[in-house]
């Protein structure tokens, strides 16, 4: 085992020496290696195979600008994945910046109605998202439900319910993922999406 993972190692010192020379074969090499298991963790973290395969061409096309930078005695594998998930981070900071003026745009138009129409949407976009949370596992569901009507942090949210803080925050990172999940497969009211969003305590 310790033999063969040697082997690969020596295998991607030489592919990477190649490709800080401008070698074309040893990035095609490195690509057809990797491509698969990179679309696959962009898949799992984006949900879109689009968004995935947009993320994969962007990493290799920065292996390449970058090529004659690359130090062959560093992991090319780590350096991919590295740079597959700070793209990803900047597609979520960029959806989030795109939820905000949706959210922005929705307010603007919402101020606009009269009050017995402010009222009944208020009733409708509250009970969808208890139908949401009523979806949810029954710790993920009170910790979320802590989070959003009483404002709660996660160290807030701990303490209430006896758990530790690192619990606190997979459990709203999951929810959050599902109850997205959930709006987009049911077509459900847009604004619980922004309400959502941005309803989360840090």
């Amino acid at each position: 085992m310790e033999q063969k993972a040697e082997l690969i190692f020596s295998l991607e010192v030489s592919l990477v020496k190649r490709l800080r020379k401008g070698d074309t074969s040893a990035f095609e090499e490195l690509y057809f290696r990797y491509r698969k298991s990179l679309l696959a963790f962009a898949f799992k973290e984006l949900k879109g195979e689009e968004l995935a395969s947009d993320a994969v061409q962007e990493v290799f096309c920065k292996l390449w600008i970058k090529r004659k930078e690359l130090d062959a005695n560093q992991s090319i594998k780590g350096f991919l994945f590295t740079c597959l998930k700070n793209h990803i981070l900047n597609v979520i900071r960029s959806q989030k910046n795109e939820v905000l003026k949706n959210y922005r745009f929705a307010s603007q138009q919402q101020r606009s109605i009269n009050g017995t129409e402010q009222e009944v949407m208020s009733r409708e976009l509250q009970t969808d998202i208890n139908h949401l949370l009523s979806q949810l596992p029954e710790l993920k569901r009170e910790i979320l439900s802590l989070n959003i009507y009483k404002g709660l942090s996660k160290e807030q949210i701990a303490e209430e319910l006896n758990i530790s803080t690192n619990t606190v925050k997979i459990y709203l990172s999951q929810s959050s993922r599902q109850l997205r999940t959930f709006i987009e497969e049911h077509g459900l009211h847009v604004l619980i999406l922004c309400y959502l969003s941005f309803s989360f305590i840090p």
